[in-house]
Formats: structure tokens, C-alpha cells, sequence
């Protein structure tokens, strides 16, 4: 016995709604690649996220490390403290906790309060 139709609407939006999200997040991760390639930090440290996190992207966390170096070394606050994150954490980097703290006391000094946060 099938599902009466009602049952099989909300699926459909769902698949629907899923559909444009990662229509979305592909879109989004091209422009930020873009972005970042020119020298905004802050896209790298976006497409970062979405590396790390597996949102429209395939999950890599090697790959985020990369990114939010080159988020950090452009100035942006939250990539040295996502990065701080994944050396205190081991993802996608080699565990170094003197180097986890570094980018975390980097992140606080540029404004992060979720590093600040992390350091006390």
C-alpha cells in the first residue's frame, strides 16, 4: 500500500528545498573560490567552512586548513581561530597545541570573541 498523497508532499518539498540548497551552496563556493583567489580573506575563511563542514563541498579538512591560513595571513580574525580550532583538535593538521594557541591569541587580538572565549 503507497503513502496517500499528502504524505508524499511534504517529501517532495523537502527534496525540492534540498535540491536548491546545494544548487546554492555550489554557486556559493565558486564565487567564494573566486574571491578568494583575488585575495579576500574572508572568502577564504567562508570556503573554508564550507570545506571543513562538508556543505556543498566534498568534506576536506586538509583542504580547510589551507584556506583558513590564507584567511589568517589576510587578516581575517575567525580563520586564525578556526584554524587555532583544528590545531588544538587534530583536523586535518598535525596536533600542535603551541600552534593551536597562537592562532586562537591571534583571532582574540583581531576581534573573535569565539577564540577570546576558547583562551580563558
Amino acid at each position: 500500500m503507497s503513502a496517500p498523497a499528502s504524505a508524499a508532499r511534504p517529501r517532495a518539498a523537502t527534496t525540492w528545498a534540498w535540491s536548491i540548497w546545494m544548487v546554492w551552496a555550489w554557486r556559493a563556493a565558486g564565487l567564494f573560490q573566486r574571491a578568494c583567489s583575488s585575495g579576500m580573506a574572508h572568502a577564504c575563511h567562508s570556503l573554508g567552512v564550507m570545506c571543513a563542514d562538508g556543505r556543498g563541498l566534498s568534506r576536506d579538512e586538509r583542504r580547510a586548513a589551507a584556506l583558513f591560513t590564507k584567511a589568517c595571513d589576510g587578516g581575517d580574525a575567525e580563520g586564525c581561530s578556526n584554524l587555532g580550532g583544528m590545531y588544538a583538535l587534530r583536523r586535518g593538521v598535525a596536533k600542535d597545541p603551541e600552534r593551536a594557541l597562537l592562532f586562537l591569541e591571534k583571532g582574540c587580538a583581531g576581534g573573535d570573541q569565539w577564540a577570546c572565549d576558547r583562551l580563558q
